[in-house]
């Protein structure tokens, strides 16, 4: 421990040798230098001849055998099989975290796109088809959904919609990632497009935000029970109002040992699982009930006050458990602790999917260039209810189709036309 308070070494002599010296003996100082060993001109053209002897062993045994054989098959090819290698694209290798989004420019009036905007514009009949169209696509879907239909039922029919169209200024945002770029005659570094859909999976997969807050929450609310469960060990009750209280009888009242009051919340369930258990096997004298219909009630609602009640042990019950190999195992009988520890992540796994369902919404896909935006409402009236949908959804004029990977549906409103109180 002492060495590091030591003073550094340097070159020069130091007067405190004189210091160290026991029973003046002499110290004789001897002046060393270190020098590297010198190349030698033998070893070089040694190292030389071994490393071409094994490169031409190398290229002699294993590459040349592979050129000629490369050469020879490419010479059997045909015209057409040679027109396919042409044509096949060159090895990209993407690098990660290289993917940036670009804004285009916005369409011009020389743009193909454009122009198929001002053909559109034009057609009455085709917008008239395109709305009734998309109306019958959010029929077909609303009746393949199973919650609406067991609701509403099934015999959807279009009543009126509202559906605008919109002509976009410039195309969606385009996505690029840099990598590099493996040809016939060289490696370069190089950019190319990306789809969408594969940048919002790549996030989704690098930055689970929804997942990670989901697990925060899990962690606290499981961090937040433990600590009260300690601090009720040590007498410290949290002083939180209960949201619907126990019914409590009138002052006087004489208990039913049948109906014996709720345990208290604060106890653990197996706590208070244990405590019923031993109600129920407590059976009451009769000079302790002062109302004789309570031992009447109490032997109709525990099954043990009557013996018939308890079913005979058979055969196979006194054989044992490990006999009965056409049975599953229970989760409590593999694992001891399986209701305790369900017990006690039942409220932070409760906490875990509501922060789930409210962070995660599914990512809309971009549209194709050169699309048109067609959204609005949808009404669709049933025999038992009027449904109001809202779509949202893009056209593309060269292809006369909707783009199913970025049209979106969201149920606005649901009518009954029945209704009916929900107490009597």
């Amino acid at each position: 421990m002492w060495r590091l308070f030591r003073p550094a070494r340097t070159i020069f002599p130091s007067s405190r040798v004189a210091s160290h010296i026991h029973k003046g003996q002499t110290v004789a100082l001897h002046r060393v230098r270190f020098s590297r060993p010198r190349v030698r001109l033998r070893n070089i053209l040694v190292s030389g001849a071994v490393v071409f002897g094994c490169y031409a062993l190398y290229s002699s045994v294993v590459i040349s055998p592979l050129i000629k054989w490369v050469d020879d098959h490419e010479d059997e090819l045909s015209a057409e099989e040679r027109k396919e290698m042409d044509e096949l694209e060159p090895l990209f290798v993407a690098f990660p975290f290289t993917i940036k989004a670009v804004q285009p420019l916005p369409y011009a009036g020389t743009d193909p796109e454009w122009t198929e905007f001002v053909k559109l514009s034009k057609d009455d009949k085709l917008q008239r088809r395109i709305r009734f169209s998309l109306a019958h696509i959010v029929r077909s879907v609303a009746q393949n959904s199973a919650m609406l239909t067991a609701k509403c039922g099934k015999d959807m029919k279009v009543k009126k919609f509202w559906i605008d169209m919109d002509f976009p200024y410039r195309p969606p945002t385009e996505y690029e990632r840099s990598g590099l770029l493996v040809t016939d005659d060289t490696i370069e570094w190089a950019t190319r497009s990306v789809d969408s859909s594969t940048v919002f999976r790549t996030n989704r997969i690098l930055w689970p935000s929804p997942l990670f807050l989901s697990t925060w929450a899990f962690a606290g609310t499981l961090l937040k029970q433990n600590v009260l469960d300690v601090a009720r060990m040590f007498g410290y009750e949290p002083k939180t109002p209960t949201i619907f209280p126990p019914a409590q009888n009138p002052p006087g009242t004489p208990v039913n040992p049948a109906n014996p009051p709720p345990l208290p919340p604060s106890h653990h369930p197996e706590i208070q699982k244990a405590i019923q258990r031993i109600r129920q096997q407590a059976t009451p004298r009769p000079e302790e009930v002062k109302d004789p219909r309570a031992m009447a009630t109490q032997s109709r609602q525990i099954p043990d006050a009557n013996p018939s009640a308890v079913p005979s042990a058979g055969p196979a019950d006194a054989e044992g458990k490990g006999g009965e190999s056409g049975k599953r195992t229970a989760p409590e009988e593999l694992f001891p602790g399986h209701d305790t520890i369900r017990s006690l992540t039942s409220k932070p796994w409760r906490e875990f999917r509501q922060k789930l369902s409210q962070t995660y919404k599914p990512r809309r896909e971009q549209p194709p260039r050169g699309a048109v935006l067609v959204s609005g409402l949808v009404e669709l009236d049933t025999s038992k209810a009027s449904i109001v949908i809202d779509v949202f959804a893009w056209y593309n004029p060269k292809t006369r189709r909707f783009d199913g990977k970025s049209m979106w549906m969201g149920l606005r409103k649901v009518q009954m036309k029945t209704q009916s109180p929900l107490r009597r």
